[in-house]
């Protein structure tokens, strides 16, 4: 990534150096590094604004909401998310609005607001499932399972299990190894709960 960094620098490329932190952007989502993502996406913003890209800029504030999310700066989060949603149309890039929902729910789920956080999620994979590239599907799964943790936490069991069976058939599908946190949830979901 650096050296795709380095030669759009030299070309004095704006939006290729945009890109190129967008995408180290999502290796380090995808690696658990959140500040890093997080600074990878202030840099793709800036250079997207330079370059007038409103498709970019919505992506880039997609990944500071979701970076945020995770991160526990929800107040930021909250803002980079609502901030993509207005940059972003309607009619524009489904995924950088899918981004922005799932920033929300993430928020609204970890604040304890489970059912906003269900209403943010359906939006956002609604807006998911109409990709079909194997980094969308993969988004879908996991935006499968933080949905079934948030119906999970509202109580409603049966649909947190249908959202995880889904997202380990989509892992399936793109013969991604099963992810252990979703097999831990469905064995979790199978034992009867002890009345307290």
């Amino acid at each position: 990534m650096s050296q795709a960094l380095e030669h759009f620098q030299r070309a004095g490329d704006a939006p290729g150096q945009a890109w190129a932190h967008l995408f180290a952007a999502l290796a380090c989502s995808w690696e658990g590094d959140w500040a890093e993502g997080v600074t990878h996406c202030g840099q793709a913003l800036a250079l997207f604004r330079q370059a007038g890209d409103r498709a970019g800029q919505g992506l880039a504030l997609a990944g500071l909401g979701n970076g945020h999310a995770h991160l526990g700066t929800y107040t930021l989060a909250r803002k980079h998310a609502r901030q993509a949603l207005a940059v972003v149309p309607e009619a524009g890039d489904p995924m950088g609005r899918a981004l922005a929902w799932d920033a929300l729910g993430l928020v609204h789920c970890r604040l304890g607001e489970y059912r906003q956080a269900i209403s943010c999620y359906q939006q956002a994979l609604t807006l998911v499932a109409q990709a079909k590239t194997p980094v969308a599907r993969k988004m879908l799964a996991r935006q499968l399972t933080d949905f079934g943790d948030a119906c999970r936490a509202a109580g409603d069991l049966q649909a947190a299990v249908e959202a995880w069976q889904h997202a380990r058939r989509i892992l399936d599908d793109l013969r991604l190894p099963d992810s252990p946190e979703i097999r831990a949830r469905l064995e979790r979901a199978k034992r009867p709960s002890v009345p307290s």
